[in-house]
């Protein structure tokens, strides 16, 4: 069984490394496996259908502003266009 605990915990300290360069971490994703390239990117749109939502309910600081702002863009971006992919944003429609 999965510890989600643990798995927060990864994401948290791999973020919050002085290390970490978002951009070079997505190269590296990018060259994964292609299940989990898929993996990968629907952590992502479930992450920006919530961000979205705090931007939303105004659950958002200084902090994560932007992230909030730009995830509420790019969600009604992609409602608004005529994609044939027809994905429903969940979190954010509530």
């Amino acid at each position: 069984m999965i510890d989600l605990n643990k798995k927060k915990e990864s994401i948290s300290s791999i973020s919050n490394s002085t290390l970490f360069n978002a951009k070079e971490e997505a190269i590296e994703a990018s060259k994964e496996h292609r299940y989990l390239q898929h993996q990968m990117f629907m952590f992502c749109v479930h992450f920006i259908d919530l961000m979205a939502k705090n931007h939303k309910e105004k659950r958002y600081d200084g902090r994560n502003e932007f992230a909030c702002e730009m995830a509420k863009d790019m969600v009604e971006s992609y409602e608004n266009s005529k994609s044939e992919l027809n994905y429903k944003f969940t979190e954010y429609n509530k």
